[in-house]
């Protein structure tokens, strides 16, 4: 065997047994470093809070009819529905084989701006999932304004 074969397994090893001393890999032994996965995902989570923080402020206390008005909105919440809701209502809203179509004026569950926010907070008894905790507050408020645009009603949350 080649002199430089042993050489390399001899620096794996080594290159092994540091990184299992400076990060967490010997089972309840914490690394050196202290850092762990879910400190990072943490972090990580909280950087994305600040950002989106930064961009739904805005928004926040505005109506239903200021929502549907700002293009900003509208687009963020274009976004959003291509993100979560286009699988099933179709990337123009129209609904796929089985969902409904959300450009009419024909809804199921209503349409009213609460109509529309209670159906994405709490999902419904069909095949709606609950989007509320995976949007946010800020997020169904955008979405709502989406959908009520292209659905071409008004959006009126006294209905």
């Amino acid at each position: 065997m080649p002199r430089w074969w042993l050489w390399l397994f001899n620096i794996t090893i080594v290159f092994g047994l540091v990184y299992l001393a400076i990060f967490p890999g010997l089972g309840n032994i914490a690394g050196l470093v202290g850092w762990t996965q879910e400190s990072q995902y943490e972090n990580e989570m909280a950087a994305a809070a600040e950002a989106q923080e930064a961009v739904f402020a805005r928004f926040r206390d505005m109506t239903p009819e200021q929502l549907i008005a700002d293009t900003e909105a509208r687009e963020i919440g274009g976004r959003l529905f291509g993100n979560n809701c286009a699988m099933c209502h179709g990337s123009d809203g129209r609904g796929a084989r089985g969902f409904p179509n959300l450009t009419d004026d024909a809804w199921q569950w209503g349409g009213s701006w609460d109509q529309v926010v209670a159906t994405l907070t709490n999902g419904r008894q069909a095949a709606m999932t609950p989007f509320g905790a995976v949007l946010g507050e800020e997020g169904v408020r955008n979405v709502v304004a989406y959908v009520q645009q292209i659905s071409g009603q008004k959006a009126d949350p006294e209905m």
